[in-house]
């Protein structure tokens, strides 16, 4: 009987998680977890909670990868 309810309570926990999330996704928010390289969390400058915004030194080694990638230059091997 209590493992019934318990496992009731877990999905409901989990509905309400989930639910969170979404609310912060579309209210453009950082729903937390691991920072994108290239990003960093900062205060949101609206109200309450974190946005993604740019990391200029992680930006920076973005560009610059990308732009050998275009030119088809060559990555040194890791062997």
């Amino acid at each position: 009987m209590i493992a019934v309810f318990a496992e009731l309570e877990s999905d409901t926990i989990g509905m309400r998680v989930s639910s969170a999330h979404e609310h912060l996704r579309r209210e453009g928010r950082y729903t937390g977890g691991r920072v994108p390289y290239g990003h960093r969390a900062a205060p949101d400058p609206e109200g309450a909670g974190k946005v993604l915004g740019v990391n200029p030194e992680e930006a920076k080694t973005i560009h610059e990868i990308v732009e050998r990638v275009l030119d088809e230059e060559p990555f040194p091997s890791s062997s």
